[in-house]
């Protein structure tokens, strides 16, 4: 997964990877596949991949092979991998080390002797490295480190309007599919406006749900209540988060870290999540934000916000942690550290 003319934001994280081990003086050359819908497209585009991935680990002189995506990446040059020898580093980025699907988890095992035996392992949260552990217990291969996601970007640092400044509102920014919980975004709209009419939602984001989430918001009478904006680039990004009070992530995926939790800490939102395990590396319950079990999501995010908006010296305090925290995940400072967690810091 890479940019592209037509998908500028698609993989832009490896691309981040890219420029900062370029930044370092480590000789970097690319091989990506951009996004495509169409099946036919989507084909030739990874055929093409499987070409020139092999024939530039064949005919490179590279220290190593940086995968990442392995579960849709690595399969293509396992033949230039095993006839090269070459020195493996994999980074995981979620579902390719937590398989969600049938094909994924047939894939995982396909893959297990390379992932068990690959010289580095980069995973996103404390989480999965122990999810990475426990699947790899004394493997061969070498560390397997945490690189949390490469960290926020510092676009998203800086002057930071109060809380009461804004206007009274709740966003949700995800991709559009259905277990990152938009359902559940729309049915505490619902339950809030019942109350707090002058409350304003903006569910914000990308993806295949689209039409679906235009056609529940229509059936419950919400389609001019919420607001619903396409949002794909880090600058439209962080101008709805540093819009909005409360941010809402009501994940049913057990997230490798879930960075837009701690981009919208960034931008001084008050965060109020599900409790996957990950969040709990950042978010301290009640403290720096909310975790909640998805049970009584809806129920219990509408009770918080109902509190805070009465009590905006506690909402305030609240985002005031938030930001100290999430300035501790600095993509400056975490990618100065990819050269060693790589073992290329003799390379530079």
């Amino acid at each position: 997964m890479y940019p592209s003319p037509t998908d500028p934001t698609y993989g832009v994280f490896v691309a981040r990877c890219v420029t900062a081990l370029q930044a370092s003086g480590i000789l970097t050359e690319v091989v990506g596949m951009g996004r495509h819908t169409a099946l036919p497209a989507k084909l030739l585009a990874y055929l093409r991949f499987t070409v020139v991935a092999n024939l530039a680990v064949l005919t490179g002189r590279y220290d190593c092979v940086y995968v990442h995506q392995p579960l849709h990446s690595l399969l293509p040059v396992v033949p230039a991998v095993l006839i090269r020898r070459a020195r493996l580093i994999i980074n995981f980025h979620g579902h390719d080390l937590l398989p969600v699907t049938r094909r994924g988890r047939l894939l995982s095992a396909l893959l297990a002797p390379f992932f068990a035996g690959c010289a580095r392992v980069l995973v996103p949260s404390r989480r999965f490295k122990t999810l990475f552990d426990q699947r790899y217990p004394g493997r061969p291969g070498g560390a397997c480190s945490v690189f949390s996601s490469g960290g926020v970007s510092s676009v998203y640092f800086g002057t930071r309007t109060q809380l009461q400044e804004r206007e009274r509102s709740v966003l949700f920014l995800s991709r559009w599919v259905e277990n990152k919980g938009w359902r559940d975004f729309i049915s505490l709209a619902r339950v809030l406006l019942a109350s707090t009419p002058e409350l304003r939602f903006t569910l914000a984001g990308i993806g295949p749900d689209e039409e679906l989430i235009r056609d529940t918001l229509h059936k419950a009478g919400l389609e001019h209540a919420v607001n619903l904006v396409v949002s794909t680039t880090p600058e439209s990004n962080r101008a709805l988060y540093r819009a909005h009070r409360y941010f809402v992530f009501p994940t049913a995926f057990d997230e490798s870290l879930a960075l837009v939790n701690l981009e919208a800490m960034a931008c001084g939102c008050v965060v109020l999540s599900s409790d996957f395990p990950a969040a709990a590396e950042y978010l301290e319950h009640d403290v720096n934000g909310f975790r909640f079990e998805r049970a009584t999501f809806v129920q219990r995010v509408a009770a918080v916000i109902t509190e805070l908006e009465a009590d905006p010296l506690r909402a305030q305090g609240i985002a005031d942690l938030a930001g100290a925290t999430a300035s501790k995940f600095d993509e400056r400072e975490i990618m100065l550290r990819l050269p060693a967690l790589l073992g290329l810091n003799d390379a530079a």
